[in-house]
């Protein structure tokens, strides 16, 4: 959905990285930068989860970048696993 407020296209990018460690194994790496706009920060943080629920290949994943965001807003909370997002997990 297009958002006024943030034109910019957003990515996240995926690396598997393979680990000496046979109880870790592969882990995960996303990179992502989140938009500005709140509206459209909740609508990537989506995104970004099912693309990680449906791309993972290692028992651990990471996810850095620039969030855009403070620790106590909505897409932040839902990374902490302390709150939901409409949509999200479906």
């Amino acid at each position: 959905a297009a958002d006024r407020q943030d034109e910019h296209t957003r990515v996240c990018l995926h690396a598997v990285v393979a680990t000496d460690d046979p109880v870790i194994g592969l882990v995960d790496v996303y990179s992502v930068h989140m938009p500005l706009s709140e509206a459209a920060r909740n609508r990537t943080t989506i995104e970004v989860e099912r693309f990680i629920a449906e791309s993972r290949a290692g028992s651990v994943q990471l996810l850095l970048g620039d969030m855009n965001e403070e620790p106590h807003n909505a897409s932040m909370r839902f990374w902490s696993g302390s709150t939901g997002l409409l949509g999200a997990g479906a």
